[in-house]
């Protein structure tokens, strides 16, 4: 009996891209379910005006997130930045400085700047049970403390060093060394991949089976103007 060759095995990238989805998506809805249950308990307890809280987290979302839209606007970024996120409790991987930046920025406006603001008005207001751990900016730490974890380890990857560098976030000072790190450009040792390295007769082969990803749904409208472009060159 002749011995059939054993298929190779296959990677479902699709499968891999709407399992980051959920996981990027529980996270998000977990924190705003728990900020809405928050600000529930808080105005119960408090007697504060709902509707102050209520603006103030409206307020609090909108103006990091108008900035970052402007910025995507400025920067004419035309790939989806989730889908470079990856998986965000994965520590493997690379990410390049756009996508790492907006995240970031985003991180530091709101829960940083925008949520700590709502807290010092609200604690000027009113005093409740466990005022110094119980808040906006805490809770959005605990869900965004992975993600920027695992996005600055890609980042750092993505510059040629490892993720274990995060460590100097104990040090305080030592973050300022981190904001140097990432803000270096991607190392490419091997090649540079902006050159395609598909032989001229190949060509042809190579944008059939791109086209064939994108119209199933698998590289996206900058996903596959990228890999094309890359392609002819």
């Amino acid at each position: 009996m002749p011995i059939l060759p054993s298929k190779k095995p296959t990677i479902d990238v699709k499968n891999d891209r709407d399992s980051d989805d959920v996981i990027l998506g529980v996270f998000f809805w977990g924190y705003i379910i728990s900020a809405i249950i928050f600000s529930i308990w808080l105005v119960n307890v408090s007697g504060l005006p709902g509707v102050g809280i209520k603006w103030g987290i409206i307020l609090a979302f909108a103006v990091p997130s108008g900035i970052i839209y402007l910025l995507d606007k400025f920067l004419e970024i035309d790939y989806d930045i989730t889908k470079e996120w990856g998986n965000i409790i994965d520590f493997e991987g690379k990410i390049g400085r756009t996508s790492f930046w907006l995240f970031f920025l985003f991180t530091v406006l709101h829960g940083e700047i925008a949520l700590v603001i709502l807290d010092y008005f609200i604690s000027e207001a009113v005093s409740y049970p466990y005022s110094s751990l119980l808040n906006y900016s805490n809770i959005f730490l605990c869900f965004s403390i992975i993600p920027v974890l695992s996005l600055g380890s890609k980042r750092l990857h993505d510059t040629g060093r490892s993720g274990w560098w995060q460590l100097l976030y104990l040090t305080i000072i030592g973050i300022i060394v981190l904001i140097i790190f990432w803000s270096q450009k991607s190392k490419n040792i091997e090649k540079d991949p902006k050159v395609s390295n598909v032989k001229p007769e190949n060509v042809i082969d190579e944008l059939n089976k791109l086209n064939q990803l994108h119209k199933e749904g698998i590289l996206s409208d900058g996903e596959f103007k990228k890999a094309k472009e890359k392609l002819l060159r």
